[in-house]
C-alpha cells in the first residue's frame, strides 16, 4: 500500500546493524604420557545471527493511521516493535521508518490504538511508554505490549552448545485512575478491588451478580465501565 501523508512531515530515525560475533577457544589437556598440550578449536563466526521469536506482537504490517493532536496526519502500513517500543511505518516494500515518540502523537493499527502515557514503574520512577487503552473513563485498563531479548550463549569451545538470543513476551496490564500516572496491576480480584476501594461495596456486589472472572480482560473492562458510572 502506498504511504499517504495527510499533510505534514514526520522525521525518520536511522537503524544500526548489529556486528557479527565470532568465537575461538583454547583447550588445555594432557596426553597419555602426561605431557601438557593444547590446541585451538576451529573458529566459528556467528554472522547475521537471528534471535528466536520476534520483536513484534504482529510481524505483518497492517493498515494504520497516525494522529497529531487528534488530527489525522498519515495513513499507511504500520506495525509495533514491542522490543524497541517503536511504531514502524512502511515506506515501500523494502524500507520503513520509526515515528518520533511524542505525547501528542497517537496511532491506530488495525483495531489497536497506541498512545504515549506516563506511568510509575516498580521502582517508583516516572516513565512514559506506549499503551493500548482498553476503555474510557475515570478508571482505564491499559495493555503495555512489551518484549525483551534474553541473551544467548556463545560457546567457549567446540564442545559447548550455541544458544541463540530469544525474544520473550513480557506484556502486562496497567490501571490509570484519573489524571494519575498508570500503575501495573495483575488481573486478579484482590488487586482490582484494592485499586477500586473507594467504591468497594458496589464493586463487590457487581462482581458477584455479574459472575465476573477477573483474570479475563473483557470482564475487567466490564467492571471498570461499571465503576466509571458510579
Amino acid at each position: 500500500m502506498k504511504l499517504e501523508l495527510v499533510p505534514g512531515r514526520i522525521l525518520k530515525t536511522c537503524f544500526i546493524a548489529l556486528a557479527p560475533m565470532a568465537v575461538s577457544a583454547q583447550i588445555n589437556f594432557t596426553n597419555p604420557e602426561g605431557v601438557p598440550m593444547n590446541f585451538l578449536t576451529k573458529n566459528k563466526t556467528y554472522e547475521d545471527v537471528k534471535a528466536n521469536g520476534s520483536p513484534y506482537l504482529n510481524d505483518e504490517f497492517r493498515y494504520g493511521r497516525v494522529y497529531a493532536y487528534d488530527s489525522l496526519k498519515l495513513k499507511g502500513e504500520m506495525r509495533y516493535n514491542a522490543y524497541k517500543s517503536e511504531i514502524e511505518v512502511a515506506e515501500d516494500d523494502d524500507s520503513y521508518f520509526s515515528l518520533l515518540k511524542r505525547p501528542y502523537i497517537s496511532v491506530e493499527i488495525a483495531d489497536e490504538r497506541f498512545e504515549m502515557m506516563p506511568y510509575t514503574d516498580e521502582n517508583e520512577l516516572s516513565r512514559v511508554a506506549y499503551f493500548n487503552p482498553k476503555n474510557k473513563g475515570e478508571a482505564v485498563l491499559l495493555f503495555k505490549p512489551e518484549i525483551k531479548l534474553r541473551k544467548g550463549r556463545v560457546p567457549n569451545t567446540s564442545y559447548d552448545r550455541y544458544v541463540p538470543p530469544t525474544y520473550i513476551d513480557i506484556s502486562s496490564y496497567y490501571l490509570k485512575m484519573g489524571d494519575e500516572p498508570a500503575r501495573k496491576i495483575r488481573l486478579k480480584k484482590k488487586d482490582l478491588v484494592q485499586a477500586l476501594k473507594s467504591k468497594k461495596d458496589s464493586v463487590l456486589v457487581y462482581i458477584k451478580e455479574s459472575d465476573l472472572k477477573l483474570s479475563k480482560e473483557q470482564d475487567v473492562i466490564k467492571l471498570l465501565n461499571y465503576y466509571n458510572t458510579l
